[in-house]
């Protein structure tokens, strides 16, 4: 995590730390050294809608919203900071920075989405039937489309998985993790890090096997 975020009892977001790109969120490129309230969020509070997640990545920030009242099937997700590499999942010609909270549109999830992910230039979603959804740039298979893949403008399922509960994002390669714990990794492999017992990069999602 470059930049600090913490989310208070309010369920509010405090932000302070680098805004280049405008991932702090206040609508410009300003630093903070001191947390201070996104009024966005404040404004959706007394709506019934309150953070119920929320990730950063180097350049830009996710977060679940969810509503108080009807929580199934009601989270939406926020994006916002750099674009550059498509990192934000949103659609049509956006490539300059993305200075407050965005909501996407149109949801791919319809309301299930359960968990997020951001690293350096590319974010992921897992929806609450355990599929998995990867974007933004794709350099050594971070993406997991079993072929090579650039760049991904908008959110694309992960084949070959499912019953996924959580995913890591490393800097080159991502871990998931199903409701039974068994692991999946993908991405950059040349230090090892993939878990294979070989260090090739995988576009494919394979087993990590335990011995």
């Amino acid at each position: 995590m470059v930049y600090p975020v913490s989310q208070r009892y309010e369920d509010l977001i405090d932000d302070r730390g680098s805004g280049a790109y405008g991932k702090l969120g206040f609508g410009y490129s300003q630093d903070y050294s001191e947390p201070s309230l996104l009024d966005c969020f404040k404004e959706a509070s007394t709506v019934g809608m309150r953070v119920s997640q929320i990730v950063c990545g180097d350049e830009h920030s996710l977060a679940i919203l969810e509503n108080i009242e009807e929580r199934e099937n009601s989270h939406r997700l926020f994006v916002w900071g750099c674009a550059t590499n498509l990192q934000l999942g949103l659609e049509g010609d956006v490539s300059e920075d993305v200075l407050e909270p965005h909501a996407l549109e149109p949801d791919p999830w319809d309301g299930k989405i359960r968990f997020i992910g951001a690293c350096n230039h590319y974010s992921c979603a897992v929806t609450m039937d355990g599929e998995v959804y990867t974007w933004g740039s794709g350099d050594f298979g971070r993406l997991g489309y079993e072929t090579e893949t650039r760049q991904q403008r908008v959110p694309r399922m992960v084949k070959g998985v499912a019953n996924i509960q959580r995913v890591a994002l490393g800097i080159h390669h991502a871990v998931a993790v199903t409701n039974t714990g068994i692991i999946y990794s993908w991405g950059r492999g040349i230090n090892g890090q993939l878990g294979h017992g070989e260090i090739a990069n995988e576009v494919n999602n394979l087993y990590v096997y335990c011995v």
